[in-house]
């Protein structure tokens, strides 16, 4: 009887012995999986955020910004949120009827996924990339598709989407910041979709013109003092010294001069030609340019969408 009460209280204290050390085993473990799980969460979003990604990024990188994460891992976490907070574009979506006038009940849906039931003109945060656009009036009418550019970081940006007047295609307007309504945006959105060009291509030709004219007198002054030069000294031979010397200047200064005429004649010509490719491929309205900026998580460059002329 005492030998069965001697093995009990031996194993009561065994058991209270090895019980913290259990508990103490089963935390370590509870943190070790919580740092790792902090830090795939943190190389997870910069691998998402690389991929241009950011809405998924922003998620990943709150996950090793807990308390339970190491400061270490917290800080880097919240560089690499910050980073990615500035990099996530917003667009804000506004919807005209035929008439040019506001419509707010319609049904917005982004890339497949409605977004919205009715437009109270705050930001919408996107992937950078193209986005396809699609609008439902709740009153009836044409449907509005459009695609649009999202640039990264590009901060509420005004998309205007207007209905036409007799199908279901909409433009798009590229506003920047909180602006674009009113008579004025309207005005601005169809300068933008109308075709018409800006001045600006033309000043850079008119730049490049009168340096190609700057270039071509200064380049037949030079020539005109390099002939001077020449005939002081015919065949390299001169009567004087006075006469050799004013050659050589007037040799040296014209081929200087030359040198300097070339150089605004080829900046005029690349400045024309600049200016008018700017004008005929670049600067085509919204829906009808030629060439148009692109990007997506995985690509950038310069679109395809219209004719030259």
């Amino acid at each position: 009887m005492r030998r069965h009460h001697r093995s009990l209280l031996v194993a009561l204290a065994a058991a209270s012995l090895l019980a913290p050390r259990g508990r103490v085993a089963r935390a370590q473990e509870r943190k070790g999986a919580d740092k790792i799980a902090c830090i795939n969460a943190f190389e997870q979003g910069q691998r998402l955020r690389n991929g241009a990604r950011v809405l998924e990024a922003r998620e990943a990188l709150l996950v090793c910004q807990q308390e339970s994460c190491p400061v270490v891992v917290r800080k880097d976490c919240t560089s690499e949120l910050e980073q990615v907070e500035a990099a996530i574009p917003s667009v804000v979506v506004v919807v005209r009827d035929a008439h040019g006038d506001d419509v707010t009940d319609v049904a917005l849906t982004i890339d497949g996924k409605q977004v919205a039931t009715s437009l109270d003109g705050r930001a919408i945060k996107l992937d950078p990339g193209v986005r396809a656009f699609h609008v439902e009036m709740a009153r009836g009418g044409p449907a509005i598709d459009q695609k649009v550019v999202v640039h990264l970081a590009e901060k509420n940006r005004v998309i205007v989407l207007t209905a036409g007047d007799g199908g279901g295609s909409g433009g798009a307007g590229g506003a920047e910041g909180g602006g674009g309504g009113g008579d004025e945006g309207r005005d601005r959105d169809k300068g933008r979709s109308g075709g018409g060009h800006g001045v600006a291509p033309w000043i850079v030709v008119g730049v490049g013109g009168a340096l190609m004219v700057a270039g071509g007198i200064v380049w037949g002054l030079a020539q005109a003092d390099v002939d001077a030069g020449q005939k002081l000294c015919p065949s390299g031979v001169c009567t004087s010294t006075s006469d050799k010397r004013k050659s050589d200047d007037l040799q040296q200064g014209g081929q200087t001069r030359t040198y300097i005429g070339v150089g605004l004649l080829g900046a005029g010509a690349v400045a024309v030609a600049g200016g008018l490719v700017w004008h005929f491929v670049f600067e085509r309205g919204a829906a009808g340019r030629a060439f148009a900026p692109e990007v997506g998580p995985r690509y950038g460059g310069v679109a395809y969408t219209a004719r030259f002329f």
